[in-house]
């Protein structure tokens, strides 16, 4: 082909071809081609396809191809790498690095004795395997080729002037011939039919006992090198510089070369303007925002390019500096709020001198003053493009407030009944205490200044203490206080002797109580052993007999109390010797319903299953309705088993006695009325469905179809299924659109 995707303007760039190349660079494929060539099925890579061509754009070299063969070895460490060309292509240049070379039969023609040493005495000059193909015998059959090869080829001697379709016996002849002198056999022109074929297979095995390989290596090479250097592209880089109409713009190339140097430029500044140098600049006439693009060159000719947004922004106009003078007294925080702004930006940074010696940066600082006075406060602001505006304003500070007194008092430990002292800690740094309200939390209130109150519960109660100082200002706090018990009574422990049985699940109920708190933990300890800190826990006895049960309760304040029982272990009683289970069938509002009932059934529940799924757990009571789904098929198996143990009963079978037919109806969309047959209990592979009487579908018994009708009118209508084969027909359903 063309070969255009690895050319730039015509000429091949190896740049191009490494990106191809860095496709396959997977950790998926490096695996994939590792085990290949592990295992024999991968013999080599062909880095290029007839380099003598003027295909490829350029003339192409053999030190070209030792730097395309070590960059795919950098990716396939592995692989053996080759290329295809005819053996008397560049003779005088030498392989550093090629593995194998690939050389066809179509070249050359004429004899083939000749051709085959000619190619042996330049791979072993270059050091290289060699991989032979005769694709002119076409290796296989091709819709292109129909007639076979009319001459005989034993031995390797005769020669073909065309394309022609191979025997068996011309494959291997010819393969035994030039496979000595090569690695690898190379065929082309062949379809699946000829591969197919195990007279050809055959053929394939006894060429391939006959290549030649390098012990160890097949399709390597056999002698060293040095491989050339791959050039590496520059890198195209630069900042996009802030620009303004009207104004030269700078611009800097921050390129780099890793491997040499950058050897020229390529500026486009999407205005219409171009520059080569390394920092250049250009003017813009209108704002907006450009794509700007610089092209790279290095001393080796490869290329790299970057393209960056430039915004060009308007000349700028000053901020405006503004600010309301606050009021303010000494001694307490003053806020100041910016009131700037700028028309064509934003503000940048603020500069605030109060007049007192203090400054600030920030947009809305405070600022305390130590006395009264007047003050000349100075706020600077810069934009975002560098440019400042400054105002003063005169800011008159008065006297200091009256400071509010500071209310406080520590909580007391009060216990319950008894009379509990509270005492004033409050303060007031400029005055006095003038007054007194608390609020206990219990509805009780006090103006003293060390109250004592007596609460008639215990807890936690919020205590409020409000203050008002000299000057008539108040301050409040708010302190939790825990009013406790009296010593703490022990709980009672408490609980009924069950009637138990061995094997069988037993459960305890505790009755314990504290009449001054609440049972925080229990331990149960049932004289076989086990042990259980549950409130109502449930044990099982291996073997009958008396036991001695303790309960021991802790109640919140962490006091016991203990009980102990006698508790009697009746002996377990025999199991029947099999679970029976009868079904019974009944039709329910349009349902089919399955009533189970059992006996012989041990334990506290059974687990209910329904064609080998388990459906329910259940209180063994003996009895347990089922309803079966509104689409299904013609039976089911049900069997009952005991919880916890493997013994079930005898399945048994429950098979519909008609076909039960629901129907759901609904306007599908505003005149497209919706009707969906839901039906139980039909047998056969297919189903008649029947509306007003008339079939409009036989369909597969699935237990479900859907039919859809064009809404003229309130209409009623009498919808059944029937089954194809018998004529075994469902009830009669009837579906009323209005």
């Amino acid at each position: 082909g063309s070969h255009d995707k690895y050319k730039t303007d015509g000429k091949f760039d190896l740049a191009k071809w490494q990106a191809v190349m860095d496709a396959y660079n997977t950790s998926a494929i490096k695996t994939a081609v590792a085990e290949g060539v592990a295992d024999g099925t991968i013999v080599m890579n062909n880095v290029m396809d007839e380099p003598q061509t003027a295909s490829w754009g350029g003339v192409m070299t053999k030190s070209l191809l030792d730097q395309m063969a070590t960059y795919v070895r950098g990716i396939f460490p592995t692989l053996p790498i080759g290329v295809t060309h005819i053996p008397e292509w560049r003779t005088a240049e030498r392989y550093q690095v090629m593995d194998a070379i690939l050389t066809q039969y179509l070249w050359r023609r004429g004899d083939v004795t000749a051709w085959r040493d000619m190619a042996l005495a330049v791979a072993q000059q270059n050091g290289v395997a060699l991989v032979f193909s005769i694709n002119i015998l076409n290796g296989g059959v091709k819709d292109d080729v129909t007639e076979a090869c009319p001459i005989p080829l034993t031995g390797g001697t005769g020669t073909s002037t065309g394309l022609c379709r191979m025997t068996a016996d011309q494959v291997r002849d010819w393969g035994r011939f030039l496979g000595v002198a090569g690695c690898a056999m190379s065929m082309w022109r062949y379809d699946d039919a000829f591969m197919a074929n195990p007279e050809n297979q055959q053929a394939f095995r006894d060429v391939a006992a006959t290549l030649a390989t390098v012990p160890g290596r097949p399709c390597r090479r056999v002698a060293g090198g040095t491989p050339p250097p791959i050039n590496t592209p520059p890198t195209a880089a630069f900042a996009a510089p802030s620009c303004t109409t009207g104004v030269a713009c700078q611009f800097t190339d921050a390129s780099s070369d890793t491997d040499g140097s950058i050897a020229s430029r390529s500026w486009q500044f999407g205005n219409g303007l171009s520059a080569t140098g390394a920092n250049p600049t250009t003017t813009y006439a209108t704002a907006g925002s450009y794509n700007v693009t610089l092209k790279v060159t290095d001393n080796l000719g490869a290329q790299s390019s970057v393209t960056r947004s430039v915004t060009v922004g308007l000349p700028n106009t000053p901020p405006v500096a503004a600010f309301a003078a606050p009021s303010c007294a000494a001694g307490v925080t003053c806020g100041f709020t910016d009131a700037s702004r700028d028309d064509d930006g934003t503000i940048a940074s603020r500069s605030w001198e109060f007049g007192n010696g203090a400054t600030a940066t920030g947009a809305n600082p405070s600022i305390t003053f130590a006395s009264a006075g007047d003050y000349n406060v100075t706020l600077t602001v810069t934009d975002d493009d560098g440019a400042e505006s400054s105002v003063t304003q005169s800011v008159t500070v008065g006297p200091p407030p009256n400071t509010a007194p500071t209310a406080a008092f520590d909580p007391p430990s009060c216990i319950r009944g008894v009379a509990c002292q509270f005492n004033d800690g409050s303060r007031d740094d400029d005055g006095t205490i003038a007054s007194w309200s608390w609020e206990f939390g219990n509805g009780a209130t006090a103006t003293g200044a060390n109250p004592s109150i007596t609460f008639a519960s215990a807890g936690d109660y919020d205590v409020t203490l409000t203050v008002t100082d000299d000057d008539g200002a108040e301050n409040s706090v708010t302190r939790s206080v825990t009013v406790g018990l009296p010593a703490n009574t022990p709980p009672s422990a408490a609980f009924d002797a069950p009637s138990c049985t061995a094997g069988v699940a037993c459960g305890f109920t505790d009755k314990s109580s504290d009449i001054d708190g609440t049972i925080a933990a229990r331990r149960w300890d049932f004289g076989n052993g086990q042990t259980s800190t549950a409130v109502n826990p449930s044990i099982t006895f291996a073997a009958a007999g008396t036991f001695s049960v303790t309960l021991t309760a802790t109640d919140n304040g962490g006091a016991e109390g203990s009980v102990t029982k006698s508790v009697i272990v009746a002996s377990v009683a025999p199991a029947p010797a099999t679970i029976s289970l009868s079904l019974t069938g009944s039709v329910k509002s349009g349902r089919q319903h399955v009533l189970l009932t059992w006996s012989g059934a041990i334990g506290a529940s059974v687990r209910l299953y329904r064609d080998g799924v388990l459906i329910q757990t259940t209180a063994n009571d003996g009895t347990q309705d089922n309803v079966l789904p509104t689409q299904g098929k013609a039976s089911y198996v049900y069997k009952v088993c005991e919880t916890g143990t493997s013994r079930c009963s005898a399945s048994k079978t429950f098979v519909l006695p008609s076909i039960l037919l629901n129907v759901t109806s609904w306007m599908k969309e505003v005149d497209l009325q919706a009707m969906t047959y839901l039906w139980i209990g039909a047998n056969g592979a297919t189903m008649n469905v029947y509306r007003n009487g008339a079939l409009i579908q036989n369909t597969a018994n699935t237990g479900r179809y859907t039919s859809t009708r064009r809404f003229s009118g309130p209409a009623t209508y009498l919808l059944k299924v029937c089954e194809t084969a018998t004529s075994r027909c469902s009830n009669t359903v009837t579906a009323t659109f209005k």
